[in-house]
């Protein structure tokens, strides 16, 4: 069986002020848990912010796919961290 996991990239400007050099500034693992044909499958995913090197304003990595997308779907996204 396989599963799809969205793409996680990183900001590719600032959204305050549009410079495009960032500096990893944080990380965290998020724990989701789905289940798929009554077996429960924990999915990790690993999230990175970014600080940018001109304002030092912070923002997340953002998901080629939107989770709300997701969320339609019975999917990874559908629950609530834990």
């Amino acid at each position: 069986m396989e599963h799809s996991v969205p793409r996680i990239i990183p900001p590719s400007q600032c959204y305050s002020c549009g410079c495009q050099k960032f500096h990893k500034d944080e990380r965290r693992v998020y724990t989701y848990q789905d289940y798929i044909n009554n077996n429960t499958l924990m999915v990790q995913v690993h999230r990175r912010r970014y600080r940018c090197a001109n304002c030092g304003t912070k923002q997340w990595d953002q998901y080629a796919e939107h989770p709300r997308t997701q969320e339609k779907r019975t999917g990874l996204f559908s629950g609530k961290p834990l």
